[in-house]
């Protein structure tokens, strides 16, 4: 049982209509479902609110997190690697002591000539095979085959120092093969010189022998 809302008057707990005054029973059932949905409503914003901040929070925590694995990499990356500014400057740096480490002569260069051109990959002084090319090769060879070994085998060699590490032997031949060079160009110019004396001794004695000889006719 329930009482009317209107006249007070007890009537069914299930009457939408008062049997007494004949007022509708659907206001406080009505105001009941309100109340509850609004209640309801609150709650759903609430548990919204909520996923919502907590979602903000996880993308917020993903983010700062992405930004200190991204910092320490490039932090990495900038203490492993140099920038490529830095390069060049290293680079330059590095030619400019590589270059002022080189001997002024190339022994190897000098005394095999364009036998040492063929080994160590500098075609130029192949030039050497022309006549008298090889003397001429030679000496430029002395002078600059440091510069273009370096040149030519930037590949092969990482410093200076493993190139002439590399070069002693070539070195010790061609200092070998250059004092015989020389000993064979001291020959050749003897010979030569003791040829020509021999020559003037000659033409001075037939000259002597023909005077002598005329000279005799007038008797």
């Amino acid at each position: 049982m329930k009482n009317c809302l209107k006249c007070g008057e007890e009537i069914a707990e299930n009457s939408l209509f008062c049997t007494f005054c004949g007022a509708k029973q659907v206001v406080e059932e009505s105001e009941e479902t309100v109340v509850s949905e609004t209640i309801e409503e609150v709650a759903e914003s609430s548990v919204q609110e909520e996923t919502t901040e907590t979602t903000e929070t996880e993308e917020v925590d993903k983010s700062v997190e992405k930004q200190a694995v991204s910092a320490e990499k490039t932090l990495e990356q900038t203490i492993v690697q140099p920038t490529l500014e830095q390069q060049p400057t290293v680079s330059a740096t590095s030619t400019i002591s590589q270059e002022s480490k080189l001997p002024k002569w190339n022994w190897g260069a000098a005394g095999l000539g364009w036998i040492w051109g063929v080994g160590n990959n500098v075609p130029i002084m192949l030039l050497g095979l022309l006549p008298f090319g090889n003397i001429v090769m030679m000496i430029v060879g002395g002078i600059k085959g440091y510069e273009w070994l370096l040149e030519r085998n930037k590949h092969k060699y990482s410093t200076v120092d493993e190139m002439l590490k590399d070069q002693k032997t070539w070195n010790t031949m061609g200092i070998v093969f250059f004092v015989l060079n020389v000993l064979y160009l001291i020959f050749i110019i003897v010979l030569v010189f003791i040829y020509i004396a021999i020559i003037i001794a000659v033409i001075r004695e037939g000259n002597f022998n023909d005077y002598d000889y005329n000279g005799f006719d007038d008797y």
